[in-house]
């Protein structure tokens, strides 16, 4: 009891730093609605992610907990006492309603975690997440001492992909700071809290998109009747889905939402994406270049730049990360740099790859399409709504062409795997394509609505707007 006790009061210090954070940055609760608590909470796991890797790679990963709490402080201070916005009367953001309805699926995605609270880390929870963030604190950093530590946990089997970003593993151990360096569900609690956070963004995307109620309930709690979600394992994948939902949504303007509010979701979303995982920075990359022609065709040269700014943080956690995986030797095993094995790349330029479209058409046929539970009849219901609301297709092209684009990149990695195509796929395949279940989500809620679509709020929009 002690032990959850403190890590709960170290996850809330997490949103509490995203509230400052953007006070800081002159946002205010109603200039975001509903979308404000997790965006805070989503923009607070950047600072301890940060925090964490700078203090790991000085050597002194324990400092983090004890650097964090006087930033913060000093943080709100300033927050406090700058007032930038005290007399500069601004509209609310749409979508301040109080959705009770969001009390049931909310209520079952805890009940599930609580139900299964003692289950065992297994698989990639722990051979990829998990056991990283219990050799990152058995180190007490992320240089050479955890080098060691997870390359012999490699060597004996235990774990696998010391390359992937991360988020993930530090916000593990960050939950561990505070007690016992021991997985379990207190450990789980911050990767699943994104759970709750994308069930609340999508409701505020809701609230602001689409009118009717019980549509606003049906599309909201459809994504979360999944098994992914009743989980109660501390996977990436749900990080993924909520980081590309909020960078998509950011994309596509909304009734009375201001550039500045569409611009922080694009860029946090892009970042939490690239921090997270591999696919993370593949899905970032696939809005980047969906979005830009209809940047372009907008705003121009001008529209570009602006743009192009968005993505500084996205790309310095890219390189940050790759840098210093490239200096401690960890390599991609899909895509291998030193030779050593047959990657992606080799494999899709062969013989084999062709071989095995058959073969990966059945398993995506059994897994996505026919299996209720791998995406609860959503791609299903939105094919219908495609069919019935074909007028308002120009409001959705966005998170359509990103879900298309996404399915395709991932289905062409299992193509080309160099892996067995069926073990492959039955330990990734439906797991990795959830990732892409709030896009469509939001496509859907954009089918649905009365297709009110907001025109450029301020000077500098960036949204791509409706084509």
């Amino acid at each position: 009891m002690e032990s959850m006790i403190d890590v709960g009061l170290a996850l809330l210090l997490i949103p509490v730093a995203g509230a400052v954070l953007l006070r800081l940055a002159d946002f205010r609760r109603q200039d975001l609605g509903l979308a404000w608590l997790p965006i805070s909470w989503s923009l607070g796991t950047l600072p301890v992610y940060l925090l964490l890797f700078v203090c790991g790679h000085l050597g002194r990963l324990s400092a983090a907990r004890g650097l964090f709490l006087p930033l913060l402080v000093l943080g709100f201070l300033v927050a406090v006492y700058s007032r930038r916005s005290a007399f500069v009367p601004r509209a609310a953001a749409t979508g301040q309603g109080r959705p009770f309805w969001l009390l049931l699926p909310a209520a079952l995605l805890v009940t599930c975690w609580w139900q299964q609270a003692d289950l065992p880390y297994a698989g990639d929870e722990l051979a990829i997440w998990g056991g990283r963030a219990l050799c990152a604190l058995e180190a007490d950093d992320l240089g050479p001492g955890y080098h060691e530590r997870v390359s012999a946990a490699i060597a004996r089997g235990e774990q696998a992909h010391a390359d992937y970003p991360l988020l993930n593993t530090l916000l593990q151990a960050w939950a561990m700071m505070s007690g016992k360096a021991e997985l379990g569900a207190a450990t789980r609690l911050p990767i699943q809290l994104f759970d709750l956070a994308a069930l609340l963004l999508l409701a505020a995307i809701a609230v602001e998109r689409c009118r009717p109620v019980f549509l606003r309930f049906l599309v909201v709690v459809m994504p979360f009747m999944t098994f992914w979600y009743a989980a109660p394992q501390a996977m990436s994948d749900r990080i993924v889905a909520f980081a590309a939902l909020l960078a998509v949504d950011g994309l596509v303007p909304a009734p009375g939402r201001s550039a500045r509010a569409a611009a922080l979701r694009v860029w946090l979303g892009l970042a939490l994406l690239v921090a997270t995982k591999n696919e993370g920075a593949m899905l970032a990359g696939i809005i980047v270049l969906a979005a830009l022609p209809a940047v372009w065709r907008r705003e121009g040269k001008r529209g570009i730049a602006r743009f192009g700014r968005l993505l500084v943080p996205a790309a310095s956690i890219f390189i940050g990360h790759w840098t210093w995986a490239w200096q401690l030797g960890f390599e991609n095993d899909l895509v291998p740099m030193s030779g050593g094995g047959q990657g992606l790349v080799a494999v899709l330029f062969s013989a084999r790859s062709l071989d095995r479209v058959p073969a990966l058409g059945g398993l995506v046929l059994r897994d996505l399409v026919l299996d209720p539970f791998a995406g609860a009849f959503l791609p299903l219901v939105l094919l219908g709504a495609i069919l019935l609301c074909w007028r308002r297709l120009a409001a959705a092209w966005l998170p359509l062409l990103v879900a298309a684009l996404g399915l395709a990149a991932f289905l062409l990695v299992f193509l080309a795997t160099p892996y067995d195509l069926k073990w492959h796929w039955s330990t990734a395949g439906p797991r990795v394509v959830s990732q892409l279940d709030l896009i469509l989500a939001l496509a859907l809620l954009l089918l649905l609505g009365d297709g009110t679509v907001a025109g450029d709020v301020e000077a500098g929009e960036i949204s791509p707007g409706r084509g």
